[in-house]
């Protein structure tokens, strides 16, 4: 602080400090997150979201995302979604969620998710088929896969003796019911597993016709066989 010195008229001479300023100072709590977690079906191809915990402290802060795929980041993931790549396959994910105040910031990890599975086509209904004893032979039309997914189509038959199938050809063989299951093998066999769908044939009994021969015979004439 400065010193004030003053000379008196016997030459003498006098000082004064200047008075003490004291100064206070309040501290702030730092920016605190209560954790993250992870939201979404854990399967290739579907899209998961990062969800934070309550953030304290802070009236405002921006928010950073990291995915890591079995605790190593991901590059490029740095949103607050995520879509399963086939790369994740067999991997556990997480996310590591930031928050900043811009003088603090704060930060939690989730929990990692069970290893990404494949994911497994599914199929719009395939309608059963009615069929007598005596139709030709017949093909179906195949199941719709959902989200349109590349892949061929396989036919097997529960009950030869009523449906034989060759191909994508079924023939009748007989009355009854066979339930028919078509096997989808994708293009994609990284990311997808093989599916299967069942439909049922109904073959009913053929509906015989009888037809009497009709004769004219004089009045008289022998009774005709």
């Amino acid at each position: 602080f400065p010193v004030t010195i003053n000379l008196n008229q016997a030459g003498n001479s006098t000082y004064a400090s200047a008075p003490q300023v004291q100064q206070s100072f309040t501290t702030r709590a730092a920016i605190a997150i209560s954790g993250a977690t992870i939201s979404g079906t854990k399967t290739f191809g579907q899209v998961l979201t990062a969800n934070a915990g309550t953030v304290t402290n802070a009236s405002s802060y921006t928010t950073i995302y990291q995915w890591l795929r079995d605790g190593t980041a991901i590059s490029g993931a740095i949103n607050s979604t995520y879509t399963l790549t086939s790369a994740d396959i067999g991997s556990a994910i997480s996310v590591l969620i930031t928050v900043s105040d811009g003088s603090t910031s704060a930060s939690a990890s989730s929990s990692p998710t069970p290893n990404i599975a494949k994911a497994t086509p599914t199929f719009s209904a395939w309608n059963n088929v009615s069929k007598n004893y005596g139709d030709s032979s017949f093909t179906v039309t195949a199941p719709t896969v959902t989200g349109s997914l590349d892949g061929t189509f396989s036919y097997s038959s529960a009950n030869t003796s009523v449906i034989g199938i060759s191909g994508s050809t079924f023939t009748v063989v007989g009355a009854g019911t066979s339930v028919i299951t078509a096997t989808f093998t994708p293009a994609d066999s990284t990311g997808y597993n093989t599916a299967t769908t069942n439909m049922t044939v109904t073959v009913a009994k053929a509906s015989l016709g009888v037809t009497a021969s009709s004769h004219t015979v004089a009045f008289g004439a022998a009774v005709p066989t």
